[in-house]
């Protein structure tokens, strides 16, 4: 019943058991739990309502989980009121049942022998009937009354007759449930009586024993006079007849029995009855008191029942058994040689039931072997079988000893026996080879010769044999190295020019192991070329320049160094090198140059005269410079220095660097920026100072701004790097002096690639030629392209493929689709599969090669052909069309007679491949001939063939290619003649026939069969009676088709002569061909024994012919014995048992033809039906006699069969949408059990973590009944992808049920459902970017959803500030900025980036879920982008001159002015704001002044180490470096220079003292 209990205030309430007495009575279990909560009461266990009729159930419910304590809490009394059920059977009280009436007592006469039967049971279930039932010798004498139990007398009783009645009582009540009991009414005797025994009936087990004095009386039978008044003496005597007589022997006197002989329950006699033994014995009356007129004996049985003792241990049928198994095996048993182990206990019943169990050597169990059967009784045959999923490992266990232990399970003394087991372990290939390191290394000169030997791998096998043995292979290299194959030793494989260190210094090799069981390792192996000295130094360039100004020890353009590099291994004598000096012309300066030989610079040891020079009409001076290596022999390389000695004008222009390096991308435009240059001149004033710019030489890509410097991009001008990949420039500054003196500086330009050259493959068609045999993985040809560009990456694929057969008929290119790959990265295409040339014969295949680094014209590709030839070789088989052929062949075919003809086909393309011959590979007697290119085969020796010895012949017919073979059956049928006589089965006949009258009804007395050795109509036989005897012709018949002999008159044997009595009749047998002259015929003898009659039957006697019996009974158990009567004398009284036909499994049992005892004879697990056996009885009179019953055994199951999960998808997984409804089938849990009714009906239910089970888990219920799991709550992929439950199956068994467990796992599928979001980091990100930049990434911004496989498109907001100087990916949300900023403008800029759901819905999912078109979810963040600052405002004077004072008594070192004051304002940043200040020239005006201050000695020089009147520090302030005295009168000109890193400006200060 369901309870429903509502809380208040809103909280949850609990409903729990509120006693013990109910705790112990019913489960409560929640269905649901809110404000109202409902409860499901069930019984824990069954009602008796005999026990109590009614109980009380007590419910409390709280608001509060965990006792109800301190919160409001209400009780519900429930009462049970237990419903009676007829369960109940009568119980008889006052047993046992007997009473004793005088035999004269008249009908009618009642009889109270307390009879009384209670049945607890309620109404028609508790009201009892009687019924007596009894053999048919006691039916009819007495009734019962049906309510009263009183017993009645029905007809006249005689002592004489029957000395007692048995009756079984059966009290019943009206639902047919009934209890039987044993009724006993002794007659008394009045008179006349013989004895009758007492203490009936005589029943003993006793114990099989040899120490007879211990076991003593066995038991005592005691028998009394009827006749009380005038008793006579008693004796005893054990009757003849019993098998058990020798056993035994009786006290005459006293009745007393005891054993003769050893009673051995395990041995002859008393092993054959089972251990029963029946003996008669019989009472004789001694004395002479009284006349007997009647019988004065009486006679009874005895039962000694021999019980077994455990007087034997269990044996095996060896000590020592060897056995072997395959390592790697798993759940098999292991072969056991020879017969197998067999053991046997002579014991019986549960004296025999052993357990076996495995034991290693020191008694411990051997957990992963285990013994089948683990229990028998008696006797069987036992294998060792793997378990636990158990594999033996040869190389760690070849062989193992054990104990298998039979204990003997129920006996106290649980004797045991043992047997050694030597198990070999078989080995497999189940290892594969390792090598003895991880990694080789190994070292080579690079002018190695073919041959050398470089090193030696190694690799074991732990296999044994063949698949032990390993051999080496080698792959990569590509060719320059071989391996021996069985050593491991690695060898150079070409002349001393094939390596090369300098192209390649390090090769990377994999070594292969394989064993002979094909089982494969690798390890890689590095080998390193040494170096030689075989380079020689090279510069960098092959002429150097240089401009000297005369008088000067520096060259114009700086420190000049030459460079030159060696190709040889670094830091090694071969790359060490010296610089020097070898030639300088004129040789009028020779000696004024020298080298350094370990830097390269290049230094003047004396000035030049270029006055000198011009004599010689040059101005340059050539130098010859080497580098020479210190390698053996030594190699020099050798570069020029040009000279250029200018002619000096005082102060030339002078560069700041005499080389400028710059880099631009090869896709520039007209007027980007490449890079500047500065050059200074040391004149003060106008023109000499004033400097313009100029591109002397290089390329007229570019353009220099005379007044600036900057160097930019030429109009028209387009760079291609894979043509020109840089740019030299030589750039001069040249003042407007007279002579006019200039400044040189180089600017190198390297053009930066851009991806912009698609790749081209080396050819635009590629062919080659393979055999069809080509093994899968080989290399066919190498389709190399190549690429201009230096970032190239490029992929390879096929992009189409073209197949053509051996008549150069497109075929279904499907068929070839998987016979070549090619290499993605280097174009090498290879054999994936088994290639067949009778499939395909050529092979075309559009090949692409795509730069997948590409940027500019993009898609960068290109496209090639291949075609592959393949060349057929024979492989292919002839083949049959059929692996059988049928033939017919008459056993009178003459010679030459065609039998059939066979013809293959041979699917190779060259006719010489499919060249057919064919020939006789079985062919039986040489009986048959083949024509080797027709196929056809004729009989060549006719009188081989024999139908009657060989009615089929197989041929087999072999095809060969001269390579390839394959065979054909062809099974001839050999078709009869009619060339046999028909032959009886006997020479003559015998049958027997009792006297009679047979005419009415014949009556078949034998059957006489013939047999013919032909066939069909030729052996089809009719009988006919031949014998002119008119006894045989009025009384017998034939039949013709099945040889029946049938009497049909009136058989007397008195009236037939002779002593033997018999009658002979001819019978003649004939076959039946078609035609009549060929007829065979043959005669036979019958002779007919005229018998006595045996008139009798042997009779059943009453029996209950219905029992049961366990389907786990061991085999001989005894079921029933039955037993029969036969009145007859002599044999036609002995009566034998056996089954009958009529039995539906007499397999399963067997019958003692002598005792009539019924055994079992096999197992019955798991057929629990109902057995009829039909026992026929038949007495041994001739003839015989028979009578038959049906006996039922009734097969009761037993609960031994666990229940088990079977699944369709076989592995347990499956499925639901996270928005399935509530209710939704999820699955059905499919379990079978091999028990039967309740054994094998299956409940379900989860198991729980902690062992107890249940019908919920949340969010699944099961059903109890048919295993249907259904969602109870709604799911949500985002919290729980999956859920793993437990499911236990239970079975209805008694006692005890049976269960089984196995988890389940049910995968959660996630519906789009989820909003795309920004983590709290991501909403709102702040990043910095460098103003002046562009085409860079800035950020990458990531969204996240919660749903699985989601796609998300990121875009950004346009009406977003200065939005349009950035790009966002929608793919990946990479943010790019692509034009240049200015931070002097905005130094920050606020993004709005969105997110946007573009999932599409996959799967049809309406059928679990109710779906609503939502749109698409977007979600949004801010991204900061803060500009740093760059120094790209230079300084900039207020004014382009100014004046200044300076008072004449002005201190030593004083500040006059400070020149930051003049300077405007910086844009940029306060770090990229601060100047230096220099001055350029200080002049004096007038000359009287300039007089007086050259009278003044300065001995303080100013910070540009010059002795200047007035110095300007860098930080701009301006200091006076002398004393002015009153009378000098005049101005300092001070020409002012203020720099940063963006540029610098100039200004005129003049400076007065005063």
């Amino acid at each position: 019943m369901n309870v429903t209990a509502t809380g208040r205030n809103g909280k949850i309430v609990y409903i729990m058991s509120a006693n013990k007495d109910t705790q112990d009575l019913v489960d409560i279990n929640i269905i649901s739990t809110n404000t109202i909560t409902t409860a499901e009461i069930k019984l824990k266990g069954t009602l008796d309502r005999e026990t109590l009729s009614q109980r009380t159930v007590i419910i409390k419910a709280c608001d509060c989980s965990v006792g109800c304590s301190g919160c409001i809490a209400a009780t519900k009394d429930f009462t049970i009121f237990v419903t009676d059920v007829n369960d109940e059977a009568p119980v008889f009280q006052n047993l046992p049942y007997q009473c004793e009436i005088p035999e004269n007592a008249g009908i009618t006469t009642t009889i109270d022998a307390s009879i009384k039967a209670v049945d607890r049971d309620n109404g028609l279930g508790g009201q009892v009937r009687y019924y007596l039932t009894a053999k048919a010798l006691y039916n009819g004498a007495f009734s019962i009354g049906i309510y009263s139990g009183i017993l009645e007398i029905q007809r006249n009783l005689d002592y004489e007759t029957l000395s007692f009645y048995q009756y079984t009582v059966t009290a019943a009540d009206h639902y047919n449930k009934s209890t039987a009991a044993d009724v006993l009414i002794k007659i008394k005797d009045v008179q006349d009586k013989p004895p009758f025994f007492q203490g009936l009936p005589y029943l003993r087990y006793i114990p099989e024993t040899s120490n007879l004095s211990a076991l003593g009386e066995i038991l005592k039978v005691k028998a009394s006079d009827g006749d009380t008044g005038v008793p006579n003496q008693i004796e005893y005597h054990l009757e003849n007849g019993s098998s058990c007589r020798g056993l035994f022997k009786i006290n005459t006197k006293d009745g007393s029995v005891t054993a003769t002989k050893i009673l051995d329950r395990d041995e002859g006699v008393l092993k054959d009855l089972g251990g029963y033994c029946l003996i008669n014995v019989t009472a004789y009356e001694v004395g002479d008191n009284v006349v007997q007129y009647g019988k004065n004996t009486s006679t009874t049985l005895i039962t000694i029942n021999v019980e077994d003792v455990n007087d034997n241990k269990p044996e095996f049928s060896s000590s020592h058994y060897d056995a072997h198994v395959m390592e790697g095996t798993a759940s098999i048993p292991i072969t056991i040689n020879g017969s197998g182990i067999k053991l046997q206990d002579k014991d019986q019943g549960k004296n025999s039931h052993l357990n076996l169990t495995v034991q290693f050597d020191n008694g411990t169990s051997c957990y992963f072997l285990e013994a089948t059967p683990s229990e028998i009784y008696g006797s069987g045959d036992i294998l060792i079988r793997l378990s636990n999923t158990f594999r033996f490992d040869y190389e760690t266990t070849k062989s193992m000893g054990i104990k298998v232990v039979a204990t003997e399970i129920d006996t106290s003394e649980h004797w045991s026996a043992s047997c050694d087991v030597d198990i070999n372990i078989i080995d497999v290939n189940d290892n594969d080879p390792i090598f003895a390191k991880n990694e080789y290394r190994f070292n080579v000169t690079e002018d190695a010769m073919n041959d050398t030997e470089i090193g030696q791998i190694n690799a074991t096998d732990e296999d044994s044999g063949k698949y032990g043995t390993i051999s080496f292979m080698l792959r990569g290299g590509n060719g320059k190295f071989r391996i021996d194959p069985q050593t491991g030793v690695l060898y150079t494989n070409g002349d001393n020019t094939t390596l090369d260190r300098e192209i390649k210094d390090v090769y990377y090799l994999t070594a292969i192991a394989e064993d002979g069981g094909s089982r494969r390792t690798t390890v890689s192996i590095q080998i390193n070329l040494l170096d030689i000295n075989d380079n020689e130094p090279m510069f960098e360039r092959p002429i150097y320049t240089a401009s000297l100004k005369e008088n000067s020890l520096n060259f114009s353009n700086g420190e000049l160094i030459v460079r030159a590099t060696d190709n040889d291994e670094r830091k090694t004598n071969n790359s060490f090198f010296k610089y020097g000096i070898e030639k300088v012309s004129p040789t009028l300066v020779h000696d004024h140059f020298k080298a350094n030989g370990t830097t390269g610079q290049i230094s003047i040891t004396k000035s030049v005269d270029y006055e000198a020079l011009a004599t010689l009409n040059t101005r340059r001076i050539s130098i010859i410079i080497t580098a020479a290596d210190y390698g053996e022999p030594s190699l020099a390389g050798t570069t020029t220095l040009d000279v250029t000695v200018i002619d000096e004008n005082d102060n030339t222009p002078q560069f700041t660097v005499n080389l400028t390096h710059a880099n631009i991308p090869e896709d520039s435009t007209p007027g980007d920026n490449v890079t500047s240059v500065i050059a200074t001149d040391g004149d003060a004033a106008k023109p000499n100072n004033d400097l313009s710019y100029f591109i002397q030489k290089g390329s007229d890509k570019f353009r220099i701004d005379s007044s600036t410097g900057y160097i930019k991009v030429e109009l028209n001008a387009k760079f291609d790097r894979e043509t020109i990949p840089s740019y030299n420039l030589t750039i001069i500054a040249i003042d407007k002096g007279d002579p006019q003196l200039t400044g040189t500086t180089f600017v190198s330009i390297d053009i930066d690639d851009v991806n912009d050259e698609k790749p081209k493959f080396d050819e635009d068609i590629f062919s080659t030629k393979i055999k069809e045999n080509l093994p899968v993985g080989t290399s066919v040809i190498t389709c190399g392209a190549r690429d201009a560009d230096l970032d190239y990456s490029l992929h390879y694929n096929i992009e189409k493929i073209e197949a053509f057969d051996f008549e150069y008929k497109k075929i279904n290119a499907s068929l070839v689709e998987n016979y070549f790959q090619i290499n993605e990265l280097n174009g090498s295409v290879y054999a994936t599969s088994k290639l067949d040339a009778e499939t395909a014969t050529q092979v075309i295949l559009t090949l692409n090669v795509t730069d997948v680094n590409g940027t500019l014209n993009t898609p960068q590709y290109d496209i090639a052909k291949l075609t592959i030839t393949l060349e057929d070789v024979n492989d292919e088989a002839p083949a049959f069309d059929e692996v059988k052929l049928f033939a017919n062949l008459s056993e009178s075919a003459v010679k030459g007679a065609i039998v059939t003809t066979v013809q293959a086909t041979d699917r190779d393309i060259t006719a010489k491949n499919r060249e057919i011959s064919y020939s006789l590979s079985v062919n039986p007697f040489n009986a048959f001939q083949i024509d080797h290119r027709e196929g056809k085969i004729t009989l060549k020796e006719p009188t081989k063939i024999d139908r009657e010895k060989n009615d089929t012949l197989m041929l087999e017919v072999t095809a060969t290619d001269s390579v390839n073979n394959a065979t054909v059956t062809v099974d001839i049928n050999v078709l009869d003649a009619n060339d046999n006589t028909p032959f009886f089965l006997n020479n003559t006949y015998q049958f027997n026939i009792t006297e009679g009258n047979y005419t009415t009804k014949g009556y078949v007395i034998g059957t006489v069969l013939a047999r013919d050795n032909d066939i069909g109509n030729n052996a089809l036989i009719s009988y006919h009676i031949v014998s002119t005897d008119h006894i045989v012709i009025q009384n017998f018949e034939v039949n013709e088709t099945t040889g029946e002999l049938k009497v049909t008159g009136n058989i007397d044997r008195e009236s037939i002569t002779g002593k033997d009595k018999i009658i002979n009749i001819k019978i003649q047998a004939r076959d039946n061909p078609s035609d009549v002259k060929l007829q065979h015929v043959n005669t036979t003898d019958v002779k007919v024994y005229v018998l006595d009659v045996n008139d009798n039957a042997p009779t059943f006697g009453s029996f209950k012919n219905r029992t049961e019996i366990l389907e786990t009974v061991s085999i001989g158990t005894t079921v029933l014995t039955v037993g029969t009567s036969d009145p007859d004398e002599g044999e036609s009284g002995h009566v034998t048992y056996f089954l009958g036909s009529g039995s539906n499994s007499s397999d399963l049992f067997v019958i003692d033809p002598d005792s009539g005892r019924i055994l079992t004879n096999g197992s019955f697990l798991d057929n629990v039906v109902l057995f009829k056996l039909e026992i026929i009885a038949t007495d041994h009179g001739s003839p015989s006699l028979n009578n038959t019953i049906d006996v039922f055994v009734n097969i009761r199951d037993t609960n031994n069969n666990d229940p088990k999960f079977y699944f369709q998808n076989g592995d347990g997984e499956f499925g639901i949408f996270e928005c399935a409804k509530i209710g939704t089938l999820v699955t059905i849990i499919n379990a079978t059990d091999k028990d039967h009714g309740e054994n094998g009906r299956i409940s379900y239910s989860f198991e729980y973590t902690n062992g107890s089970f249940g019908f919920s888990l949340p969010p699944f219920l099961i059903d109890n009944d048919n295993g249907s799991v259904i969602l109870q709550n709604q799911l949500d992929s985002e919290k729980q992808i999956d859920y793993t439950v437990t499911i236990r199956i239970q079975d209805h068994g008694i006692p005890k049920p049976r269960t089984s467990t196995k988890p389940i796992q049910i995968k959660v599928i996630d519906v789009n459902d989820n909003p795309p979001e920004f983590s709290e980091q991501e909403q709102r990100k702040t990043v910095y970017v460098n103003e002046n930049t562009e085409n860079i990434v800035v950020a990458i911004v990531k969204a996240y959803d919660n749903d699985t496989n989601s796609k998300i498109a990121y875009s950004l907001d346009d009406s977003s500030p200065n939005a349009s100087n950035f790009t966002v990916d929608r793919d990946s949300g990479k943010v790019t900025l692509i034009s240049e900023l200015d931070r002097e403008k905005l130094d920050t800029i606020n993004l709005t980036i969105t997110a946007t759901d573009v999932t599409n819905t996959a799967g049809d999912i309406h059928e679990q879920c109710k779906l609503e078109l939502k749109p698409r979810n977007v979600t949004s963040m801010n991204l900061v982008v803060k500009i740093n600052d760059e120094n790209d405002n230079p300084p900039e004077f207020r004014k382009k001159s100014f004046s200044s004072s300076i008072l004449r008594d002005k201190t030593f070192n004083g500040t006059i002015l400070d020149l930051t004051e003049y300077v405007l304002p910086d844009p940029d940043t306060l770090v990229n704001s601060k100047h230096e200040f220099y001055m350029l020239n200080i002049s004096t005006e007038p000359k009287e002044f300039k007089s007086q201050v050259k009278k003044v000695t300065i001995t303080t020089k100013c910070k540009d180490g010059q002795l200047h009147a007035i110095c300007v520090d860098t930080d701009g302030k301006v200091r006076s470096n002398m004393q002015f005295t009153a009378d000098m009168r005049g101005f300092f000109i001070l020409r002012i220079l203020s720099n940063d890193t963006a540029g610098n400006d100039t200004t005129r200060v003049k400076v007065c003292p005063k």
